[in-house]
């Protein structure tokens, strides 16, 4: 018959072929959950829990996870699907910098709007913003360091 065995192992052969990523657990809820990508920066992604390898019971929010990036039919929302669980501190989300840098504010927090506050409940994190981190000029002397200087 149309439909049945053929297009599901096309689907599970699709999913396995999915570009890898990985990220951070975000949010649980009773069936499915949320997925921000360390990767690539966009919306996190929506999982089902039918597609976590391994244990659901030890997902947490802020699980670290690998998981393929699929688009089930053209123009639908990207999916993480083949989630795994990887051991704490394998995903590398900032790298801790010296103090003294500068930069500029390229994209300024944002807070959620009301949509986004009925959609996941009150204490909604406010969205990310961007900083460029400016380069240090190079081998300039300080000069005028103030009165008396030799």
């Amino acid at each position: 018959g149309r439909g049945g065995r053929g297009t599901r192992e096309a689907e599970e052969s699709a999913k396995d072929q999915a570009p890898k990523e990985q990220g951070m657990v975000r949010t649980l809820k009773d069936k499915f959950g949320f997925i921000s990508s360390v990767d690539v920066e966009r919306e996190d992604l929506f999982f089902h829990y039918s597609e976590v390898r391994g244990s659901v019971e030890e997902l947490r929010a802020g699980s670290e996870v690998e998981f393929g990036v699929y688009e089930a039919r053209p123009g639908d929302k990207l999916m993480a699907v083949k989630i795994m669980i990887l051991p704490k501190g394998t995903v590398k989300t900032e790298d801790l910098v010296e103090e003294g840098l500068e930069g500029e504010v390229i994209k300024e927090l944002r807070e959620p709007r009301a949509f986004d506050r009925q959609r996941q409940g009150p204490g909604t994190q406010a969205y990310g913003g961007r900083v460029r981190v400016l380069e240090p000029e190079k081998d300039t002397p300080k000069e005028g360091a103030g009165e008396g200087a030799p």
